[in-house]
């Protein structure tokens, strides 16, 4: 069985991988603002906490995987392999024109093994980190010139392979992730002059391929408040946690190609060189509480140091600029059945969730910071008393300039599947 689900992690990491090369072909998202920075950034959850609309910080599962927070794997009973995919459909509105895209992919697969003798946890799992994908067509009025047409062309993105190790302290929990990201983003920009045949097409080509490490950070701490002693049902369990990234740079080799177009030929300039994108500082804080194992309902709140981001690949300034961003994070959870009980019945067993998100996004349209909020509702159907699960999430987003018709908005509508594979590897046992 290990063979098998190792080999079923890396044929998933290649399906993952090979997303890199086409992530704007004909069937993919069109997002305009996926322009900015490195893309689209995927929220970390899977589908355990993205039907809770992203929360995580304060939430342990014994038989899934969170992967908002590295310091929750210790919480894992057994071994536990999970592989989740999902379809996207995005709507994009300018003013009274629209768009709509959307496809479908791998998102993301981890393996993880406790380790009880150590008071440890490993997981090592690769996700899609982020996604480039947009065809914008603009033009304008040039003086003497005429009529100008921009057309501006992106595709790629970056993808994450981690490897967590955490310990566990008595009721503390801290956990790191060591993450390789690598990938590739292509920017391309063409220049017609509609009204002037004198002057040629000018075609921008710019590249650059990303290979580097970083670090990130999570701690939580648990506390048990026993309403009745004799009584296992009567209790709640309250989770503190927190997660950190620090600021980072990842190298990244860059790739220039300009060429003009003259009577059918071409004039070509090519350049190459080594420069590093900043990755911004990240945190998050939050709780979750959980009475009798059966209510949960938690809080999260995150922040993202945008405005310090600088990415050598696109020089100048324009309309679209980033800034630091913050999102709050609502989540309640409720199981029939607590989860040390058997129950013969799948729905006493199954787990229904429901989330709620708002917060400032990090995109700034024309000096109007947009604002994101959500809707995300999921089901965790146990197979087998709790052991194997199918997860189910529903997420609904709207990134809003706040009632202004002349700005893109954006809203998607999000299924995520996944399956859960717990098994008893690694786990020493204590009687023959």
């Amino acid at each position: 069985m290990l063979k098998q689900l190792s080999t079923i992690f890396l044929l998933s990491a290649i399906i993952i991988c090979g997303r890199t090369e086409s992530a704007n072909a004909q069937g993919k998202l069109n997002s305009p603002y996926s322009y900015l920075g490195i893309g689209e950034v995927n929220n970390n959850g899977n589908v355990s906490t993205l039907g809770l609309s992203g929360l995580g910080a304060g939430i342990q599962n014994k038989s899934e995987i969170n992967y908002v927070n590295p310091a929750s794997i210790t919480s894992l009973a057994r071994t536990t392999y999970e592989a989740g995919l999902g379809a996207k459909f995005l709507n994009v509105t300018d003013g009274d024109s629209s768009n709509s895209s959307g496809h479908g992919a791998l998102h993301y697969v981890s393996i993880a093994f406790p380790m009880k003798s150590i008071g440890g946890a490993t997981c090592i799992g690769i996700r899609r980190h982020s996604n480039v994908g947009y065809g914008i067509i603009d033009y304008s009025m040039q003086d003497s010139l005429g009529l100008m047409q921009n057309i501006s062309q992106g595709e790629g993105g970056i993808n994450r392979l981690n490897v967590t190790q955490a310990f566990t302290f008595k009721n503390i929990s801290i956990g790191v992730n060591l993450n390789y990201l690598f990938g590739k983003i292509s920017h391309d920009e063409t220049l017609n002059f509609i009204d002037s045949n004198s002057v040629p097409s000018t075609v921008y080509l710019r590249t650059a391929y990303v290979k580097d490490v970083n670090f990130d950070f999570g701690l939580q701490y648990k506390h048990t408040i026993d309403l009745d002693t004799t009584d296992r049902d009567k209790r709640i369990d309250i989770i503190v946690g927190g997660t950190f990234a620090p600021a980072s740079k990842l190298s990244s080799d860059l790739l220039s190609f300009r060429y003009v177009v003259v009577d059918n030929n071409s004039i070509d300039t090519i350049s190459e060189a080594s420069d590093e994108i900043e990755i911004p500082m990240t945190f998050s804080a939050g709780f979750t509480a959980e009475w009798n194992g059966k209510l949960k309902i938690g809080f999260d709140y995150r922040s993202e140091n945008w405005s310090s981001f600088k990415n050598p690949l696109l020089a100048g300034n324009g309309i679209y600029q980033l800034a630091n961003s913050n999102k709050m994070i609502f989540g309640v959870q409720y199981t029939p059945t607590p989860i040390y009980k058997s129950s013969t019945k799948i729905w006493n067993r199954t787990h229904y969730r429901m989330g709620l998100s708002n917060g400032k996004s990090k995109i700034v349209n024309d000096g109007t910071q947009l604002v994101n909020y959500g809707i995300s509702f999921g089901l965790a159907v146990s197979l087998k008393n709790f052991i194997n699960v199918v997860g189910l999430s529903y997420e609904y987003n709207k990134l809003s300039a706040g009632g202004n018709s002349e700005l893109i908005e954006e809203q998607y509508h999000k299924m995520t599947l996944s399956v859960t594979f717990n098994e008893t590897w690694f786990i020493k046992r204590k009687y023959n």
